[in-house]
């Protein structure tokens, strides 16, 4: 039970962790052409 318990352990954080980074990539990505998008379009009406 013991070597069970610690896999389950390890393997639920690290799987969090990964599906976290992968959310926060996705959500990095997306403001960042967002605020792209925006400057390029401020600086064609200037």
């Amino acid at each position: 039970m013991g070597t069970q318990f610690y896999r389950g352990f390890v393997v639920i954080p690290t799987d969090l962790i990964l599906r976290s980074k992968y959310l926060w990539v996705r959500l990095w990505a997306y403001v960042y052409n967002f605020n792209v998008g925006t400057l390029t379009k401020s600086q064609f009406r200037r």
